[in-house]
């Protein structure tokens, strides 16, 4: 248990609070800067006032702990994404049938379809060949859903080229 769970439980209890649906919270740390990135989601999806509104509610929260936080850090307020992390066992749970890329402990890389949650936290997941592997959650470090587009369904997202330097 580390001493930033209690201020993390705090943190799910004021969004839940808000009307949010709480995904989780990470404490990273990116090009030496701290961060502490808090994933938020409602049915119809997170847009910018949502998250205004979330940071700064967690940042009045967190001004209570400052004991228990690192010096320096950013707050970050979230959605999940289409590859959405994975925090918990419910986590897996809740996506079975979905592709999911894993890290696990010792830095060894898993992707296959999440097929079934054990009551005791034993993950199966389906890998490529159909293969089955069964992962105690403990020994997962990371997790998150991978998007595959549908078939057929079109690239929104296009690529805008560089305009050309035509000085004389």
């Amino acid at each position: 248990m580390s001493k930033l769970d209690p201020v993390i439980e705090g943190l799910r209890k004021r969004i839940e609070a808000l009307g949010y649906e709480y995904v989780g919270a990470e404490l990273v740390t990116e090009n030496s800067f701290k961060i502490l990135r808090v994933y938020a989601d409602k049915d119809n999806g997170l847009d910018i006032g949502d998250c205004e509104k979330i940071s700064r509610e967690s940042n009045d929260f967190l001004d209570q702990y400052e004991a228990e936080m690192p010096a320096r850090y950013f707050l970050e307020v979230s959605s999940p994404g289409l590859e959405r992390p994975l925090f918990s066992i419910g986590d897996y749970r809740s996506y079975i049938g979905e592709e999911a890329a894993l890290r696990l402990r010792g830095k060894k890389m898993l992707a296959g379809v999440i097929k079934d949650v054990s009551d005791e936290g034993v993950v199966v997941i389906s890998c490529e060949g159909g293969e089955e592997r069964s992962l105690p959650f403990s020994e997962i470090r990371r997790g998150n859903l991978i998007f595959t587009p549908e078939a057929g369904e079109k690239n929104t997202f296009k690529k805008i080229p560089k305009k050309k330097n035509n000085k004389k």
